[in-house]
């Protein structure tokens, strides 16, 4: 067998093994590495030669790794060494308050397991986690807890030592300790997150990051122009990310391209609603009610708002804008050119024209207007022709 045959079945051997061990020293093994991750980056970006845009990258990159900690051992809330290895790992990484919901859950798995070994573990790993986070009165306790059924141990009497000098309590007469029986919860903490909270906002953090995976999806089939492929991408981020008005407003947009107005106009409408401060939700209201046959005026006001929100949006307020019959008391457009005869399109309708600059005469004067004017005009002509003509044959040879 050749070297390379070598590496590569020890490689194989090594996944095999990896694949064989339970579900849960999996997750421990994955919560280990996530750790160590951290503690890379987090010593790459003290070092003084690091680039201050490789610094910024690993600031933005590393809630994500401390999100993926939660994450694991989510999955496997009912096992207590799962749960002491995340505790351990936030410890590790210097993030002790995200490890204390997971040594809450230690510890009340080992309570319920009735191993008062494993009990005095977790009491132990619980209290290096307030220790840490100097809530020394709580580490008291849970040191407390544990000389209560075992005086001797060495590492629960060096925290209540520890803890006692700082108000922690004390083992002397003269101070009692403080009264805590170790099968009583906790005194309940406002400002101390659950597990639960803990891992909803972990949940959301990853789902957020699977909508931007499904809208830049999205953005890429807009560009090619496939916006039925486009909507279904927007019907998945919507599904990460519910209620987000950005992603409604896209979708509106794509849901008018693929002729389903009532579609548009509902996300358009929920886009406002959800963020009444979004440019681009009022233009896709706009374009969706100029699609459902609202008013102009109701058109403008959405496209006008989206304007004034964010300015960058003229040159596509000014073409929506475009495609609307114009106001007859407007003698110009928004850019000072005349609008006598526009039609809605843009283009020039004698119709349009008349009733844009007779419509303030009366009836029977306004129907004969245009030919008055067309009269006129032929006069005005015919006299600038006579005169010409007349000039010319008084001129002497």
């Amino acid at each position: 067998m050749t070297s390379g045959m070598k590496i590569l079945a020890l490689v194989s051997l090594f996944a095999l093994s990896v694949q064989a061990l339970p579900p849960n020293d999996r997750a421990k093994r994955e919560i280990k590495q996530v750790a160590s991750t951290i503690q890379n980056g987090d010593a790459t970006a003290a070092a003084p030669t690091t680039p201050p845009e490789k610094k910024d990258e690993w600031a933005a990159e590393r809630p994500q790794h401390l999100d993926k900690i939660d994450q694991i051992a989510g999955q496997y809330p009912k096992d207590d060494q799962v749960q002491a290895t995340a505790t351990q790992a936030f410890i590790d990484v210097g993030e002790p308050k995200r490890g204390l919901p997971h040594a809450d859950q230690y510890v009340a798995l080992a309570r319920d397991s009735g191993n008062p070994e494993l009990y005095n573990k977790a009491l132990q790993l619980r209290a290096n986690v307030n220790f840490s986070l100097k809530d020394y009165p709580a580490a008291a306790r849970d040191a407390q807890a544990i000389l209560k059924r075992n005086p001797g141990d060495p590492e629960a009497k060096n925290i209540f030592a520890l803890s006692a000098g700082r108000g922690g309590g004390s083992l002397t007469p003269q101070a009692p300790t403080p009264t805590f029986h170790y099968d009583q919860p906790l005194p309940a903490d406002p400002n101390r997150k659950t597990m639960a909270q803990i891992l909803t906002k972990a949940q959301q953090n990853e789902q957020m990051k699977e909508a931007a995976t499904f809208h830049t999806s999205a953005l890429n089939y807009i560009k090619l122009g496939d916006h039925k492929a486009a909507k279904d991408q927007l019907d998945k981020a919507l599904a990460k990310a519910q209620g987000n008005a950005q992603l409604l407003a896209m979708r509106s947009k794509e849901n008018l391209a693929l002729g389903d107005k009532q579609g548009a106009l509902a996300d358009a409408k929920n886009a406002v609603k959800g963020d009444p401060n979004l440019a681009q939700a009022h233009a896709a209201l706009g374009l969706a009610l100029q699609a459902d046959g609202a008013s102009p005026e109701q058109v403008r006001a959405e496209l006008a708002k989206a304007k004034e929100l964010d300015p960058s949006f003229t040159p596509e307020y000014e073409k929506a804008l475009a495609g609307l019959p114009q106001n007859p008391d407007k003698a110009v457009d928004a850019n000072g050119v005349g609008m006598a005869g526009r039609n809605a399109m843009g283009g020039f309708n004698p119709q349009t024209a008349r009733d844009q600059l007779f419509g303030g005469l009366p009836d029977p004067v306004r129907k004969f207007a245009p030919m008055a004017l067309v009269a006129l005009t032929a006069l005005v002509i015919a006299g600038v022709v006579w005169l010409l003509g007349r000039g010319s044959r008084q001129t002497p040879d």
